[in-house]
């Protein structure tokens, strides 16, 4: 079955079909899952504050027993998820952090678009062995924002009718951890 146009297939340069039309109307690209448009992969969460010297660097000493990211890319549509649990002995702080900034979690592996007042969420779904995190009172999960034109995500929990700032401290015990996903834009090629 002819399309309106005529064409069943799109081509790219090289030969090989980069949109395709069935003769019931269903289109098709088969080049997803081998181009640039999807893509999947790894990327490594660091843990890090907003009063440390270098913000994109780890506040931490000893080597995390978790510090997993996956990625799922589809066009400017980047969703990640990310799980990090402390070292299991005694670690300090680095980077000129002590724990009272801003928890901020750098690597993201695309930078979030570069569109003004765009602060996507990043949703924690999990946290254990954390130090004196008791939900602001209320027993809320705490929370994130992407950071537009970074790869950064700043973290902070619901409270009275606003938020506060989330401290890095509260991931300075041995073995807390936390899981997070979060749905964002990128700029990125």
């Amino acid at each position: 079955m002819a399309s309106i146009l005529g064409v069943e297939t799109l081509q790219h340069t090289n030969g090989t079909d980069a949109i395709t039309i069935d003769s019931s109307g269903n289109v098709a690209l088969p080049q997803v899952g081998t181009g640039a448009f999807y893509r999947t992969g790894t990327w490594t969460p660091i843990l890090s504050d907003l009063s440390a010297t270098d913000t994109n660097a780890t506040i931490h000493t000893g080597t995390p027993q978790i510090q997993l990211g996956q990625y799922q890319r589809i066009g400017d549509v980047v969703h990640i998820q990310w799980h990090y649990k402390t070292p299991s002995s005694s670690f300090a702080y680095t980077n000129g952090s002590s724990g009272t900034g801003q928890l901020n979690w750098a690597g993201l592996p695309f930078t979030v678009a570069n569109i003004s007042d765009y602060y996507p969420v990043a949703n924690c779904g999990y946290f254990a062995g954390l130090n004196g995190y008791d939900g602001g009172g209320y027993g809320y999960a705490f929370q994130g924002i992407g950071i537009y034109n970074t790869k950064q995500v700043h973290c902070n929990y619901p409270y009275a009718n606003a938020v506060t700032s989330l401290t890095s401290s509260v991931h300075s015990n041995t073995n807390s951890q936390s899981m997070w996903s979060m749905t964002y834009l990128t700029d990125d090629a």
